[in-house]
């Protein structure tokens, strides 16, 4: 081959070199957008999970609190309900007395009457 066959062979050859890097650079660069771009979902997504766990954590604690307030408010009634058994209790065992005392009475007034 003459020096002006290598010579374009060479040329081309070079040619094709600088064109073939060309490409692989925009390959790259789009790669680079791509994987940006992903990134930046990854941290939406991140983020988006962060306010899910936030509000998950939000939900357990009011449910821990209704929780709480319920078995509270419970433990009062029961009480309450105590107490009102109790007081119903004593207000029986006064009414049986004071119907006792009422009728102790009535026989000692009925046995003053018969004394005449």
């Amino acid at each position: 081959m003459s020096k002006e066959g290598e010579n374009l062979k060479n040329k081309q050859f070079i040619k094709n070199l600088e064109t073939k890097f060309k490409e692989n650079e925009s390959h790259l660069q789009k790669t680079k957008e791509e994987l940006n771009e992903v990134l930046n979902q990854k941290q939406e997504l991140s983020k988006y999970v962060s306010e899910l766990k936030s509000i998950l954590d939000d939900a357990r604690t009011e449910i821990e609190n209704t929780k709480s307030s319920v078995e509270n408010q419970k433990v009062h009634m029961e009480k309450a309900l105590e107490e009102e058994r109790k007081a119903k209790e004593k207000s029986e065992k006064a009414r049986l007395a004071l119907e006792s005392r009422v009728e102790r009475l009535m026989a000692k007034k009925n046995n003053k009457f018969m004394c005449f």
